[in-house]
């Protein structure tokens, strides 16, 4: 039996790896296009073909970290992780002066007898998620493939 993937919505909007990839597949056409309607030529004869591969590249991208995760989901196992420290990095201001912060999870678990430690990114505060520095976390990952690392409770309810 296969265990239930996260819906793609869910899976956008709390992978950043998979948001950013989405990203560079969307930007170089919408770019295009928003030249094309606004009337601005750009007299970079190359610039369409450079979009064009950036945009191929972000396609590919997404597509192999779609499949990547859907894959880790179905077919991996549920352990349990500890979170060894949070960290907070803020980033550039908004338009309202507040700084804008982004929040990473260091978990610490074990597959197969052997220690692993990843970074995780979170999609907002943790204290939103639950998320508590020490505590234990639900996470899956493939047993092939230890390093890629999901928390479970992020992307399925």
């Amino acid at each position: 039996m296969e265990n239930p993937t996260p819906a793609i919505g869910k899976l956008i909007m709390r992978d950043s790896v998979l948001k950013n990839a989405l990203a560079m597949a969307l930007f170089p056409p919408l770019f295009q296009l928003a030249t094309y309607f606004m009337g601005e030529t750009i007299s970079i004869p190359f610039l369409p073909y450079l979009l064009g591969l950036l945009s191929l590249a972000g396609i590919l991208w997404t597509a192999y970290r779609y499949m990547a995760a859907t894959s880790v989901f179905r077919e991996g196992i549920t352990i349990k992780g500890r979170v060894s420290r949070i960290d907070e990095t803020a980033s550039s201001r908004n338009n309202q002066g507040r700084r804008n912060y982004s929040y990473y999870a260091v978990v610490d678990y074990k597959v197969n007898g052997e220690d692993y430690q990843s970074r995780i990114k979170l999609p907002g505060n943790p204290d939103v998620y639950g998320i508590d520095e020490g505590g234990s976390l639900n996470l899956i990952v493939k047993e092939q493939s230890p390093k890629t690392v999901f928390i479970k409770d992020l992307f399925l309810d």
